[in-house]
């Protein structure tokens, strides 16, 4: 926290330096105005000219309230500033970390922490460390000065003072702890309604409102029993805090009173010294709050922390074991030499895959579902770094490019094929900035979404979370022109069509072949009608390959795709097979 306030670049040392001195300058002219109003009264009984000290007090009283003002203007836009600084920490190292942290953690969480636990940062810095700090030095000066007025009464003051000092050192212990616990029901509690939001419609339709509502209360529940616990440890704070502040009072009210009435000491100095005790009391009540404050802040600065320092998608990688680069070859552009790859704490993926892609060409990894088919896209992307053997594209290990030089050779169509909140125009130049609105009108006709041009407002139509407005196979088809628009040489599709009818999917497929030329296209499908035209089909089962060739030659030589195509009416009628290589059970065609 104090790092983002202190950074060079964010131009906010002025506030830090600023705040420190109108914090250290704060508890000065309380200081001050006692020993005035003891002049103003030793005067008064003495019949002395009282203007002269009357606006001395006048004059220090409006300064403290301008430095006042002043410190808390410098202190509260500095809050602003670490808030926004650490808000903007966390979206760009949330935005970078590993996909598998994703697979882990709950959103709802990690936007509890980016909301919720950041604005408790605000009231750390604006009423939290500096009051302690300003408290400390008035309670300081203070005593410095009872000191020399009357030892007596010092000591009475101080023996209150300690007892409430003992009770808010055994209780601010746990506060922090608590408090943490308490956000991260917080955070729980948002997960599951964000989980809900997502799932509304289906909810519905089964009529689990009310037991979603159980799952949200239940959280919610626990933030609040956490919270009582909080309150509860709170509430003996300031009671004990005050009981302290009554009995010095009184004490020095009584002994001190006694004295003057004794003549042993002088109404000026008792007023002067009453005075002081405020000084002394009002921090300790003001510095009882702020610790409070600042033991809640902490807890959320505990929790940015733990996500600030998780290592990104980059910094995970570290240094991987250097492969000897291959010549590049175009009938081998895209190589899996050997990968093996399991999901964390999970069982093996992939075991030995091997296969070749020829620039240009169009290859389908075809198999039964949970066979591996997603994860070999999802190596190629980096999305998770395998675990063993190589992948080659142009001949270079894949760990040997960045995670940002690998991703500008590739365009995807994802099988849940996201739209993102915000208008068409948005979502399609999601990785083609710079694309005209010429250019992106001309993509949404080619994939059969020129209707939505027809809106009134066009290119800017909001499209809803998550693209509600649209149908399935539209957010399909606004995925394609997507990946269209940014136009690389590697095209990966993972059931790019599993929300189209027939006839769509052709005019789709026929589109992909007229745009192919240089581009070299992996997809992943299970109705292989759209693939027979396909220049390689990669056969996947249990994570292994078991057979690569065209429809005609699998057909022949692999039962699992025989028996695949059988399902679909595809197994007859296919006549010879055609020359070329053919291997199966782990081999490479090349």
């Amino acid at each position: 926290m104090w790092r983002l306030a202190w950074d060079r670049e964010n131009g906010r040392r002025h506030l830090v330096v600023l705040g420190c001195v109108a914090s250290l300058l704060a508890p000065v002219v309380p200081l001050i105005q006692p020993l005035i109003v003891r002049d103003i009264v030793s005067g008064a009984g003495q019949q002395r000219a009282l203007l002269a000290p009357v606006l001395l007090l006048a004059a220090v009283t409006v300064g403290e309230a301008l430095l006042t003002g002043a410190q808390v203007y410098l202190l509260k836009r500095l809050a602003e500033g670490v808030v926004v600084d650490t808000r903007l920490a966390l979206v760009r190292r949330l935005l970078r970390l590993p996909i598998a942290e994703y697979d882990r953690r709950r959103s709802g969480d990690l936007i509890s922490r980016l909301s919720a636990d950041t604005s408790l940062l605000r009231s750390v810095i604006s009423n939290g460390v500096f009051d302690i700090v300003s408290a400390v030095l008035l309670g300081i000066g203070s005593v410095v000065v009872l000191a020399l007025l009357d030892p007596l009464l010092l000591a009475i003051t101080l023996t209150s003072v300690a007892f409430a000092a003992v009770v808010l050192w055994a209780l601010m212990a746990s506060l922090r702890g608590i408090s943490r616990t308490a956000q991260e029901h917080v955070g729980r509690m948002t997960a599951e309604f964000e989980r809900a939001l997502q799932g509304v419609r289906t909810i519905r339709v089964f009529d689990a409102t009310d037991r979603e509502y159980d799952r949200v209360a239940r959280r919610a529940e626990d933030a609040y029993g956490t919270g009582l616990r909080l309150s509860r440890r709170e509430a003996v704070v300031q009671p004990a805090v005050t009981t302290a502040i009554q009995i010095a009072i009184f004490m020095v009210l009584l002994v001190g009173g006694y004295r003057v009435s004794a003549g042993s000491m002088a109404l000026g100095d008792l007023v002067a010294f009453l005075l002081y005790l405020f000084s002394v009391v009002l921090p300790l009540n003001q510095a009882s709050r702020a610790i409070t404050t600042v033991q809640v802040g902490l807890a959320a600065v505990d929790r940015a922390t733990e996500v600030l320092g998780i290592p990104t998608e980059r910094e995970a990688a570290g240094r991987l074991p250097a492969v000897a680069p291959c010549a590049p070859d175009p009938r081998r552009f895209v190589r899996f030499e050997g990968v093996g790859f399991r999901y964390q704490d999970g069982p093996t993926v992939l075991d030995g895959v091997d296969f070749s892609v020829p620039r240009g060409s169009c290859t389908a990894l075809v198999g039964p579902s949970g066979g591996g088919k997603s994860t070999v896209l999802a190596l190629l992307a980096r999305f998770y770094d395998h675990d063993a053997g190589t992948i080659r594209i142009d001949g270079r290990d894949i760990r040997d490019l960045s995670h940002e030089a690998l991703r500008a050779r590739l365009s995807m169509v994802e099988q849940d094929a996201p739209v993102f909140a915000g208008s068409l125009r948005e979502n399609l130049r999601l990785g083609a900035p710079d694309a005209t609105d010429d250019d992106l009108c001309a993509v949404l006709k080619d994939v059969e979404l020129g209707g939505l041009l027809d809106h009134p407002d066009g290119l800017d139509r909001d499209l809803g979370d998550a693209g509600v407005v649209l149908s399935g196979g539209q957010r399909q088809r606004l995925a394609w022109a997507r990946a269209l628009l940014h136009d690389h040489e590697l095209l990966l599709l993972d059931e790019p069509t599993s929300s189209l009818d027939a006839e769509t999917e052709s005019r789709l497929q026929r589109l992909l072949r007229t745009r192919r030329t240089d581009r070299t296209t992996i997809m992943v499908a299970h109705r292989l009608a759209p693939l027979v035209e396909c220049d390689q089909i990669v056969v996947l089962d249990g994570g292994t390959v078991t057979a690569t060739g065209t429809h005609a030659s699998l057909l022949r030589d692999s039962p699992l795709y025989r028996t695949l195509a059988d399902h679909q009416g595809l197994g007859g009628g296919t006549g010879p097979a055609p020359p070329g290589p053919m291997t199966t059970t782990g081999a490479r065609a090349v």
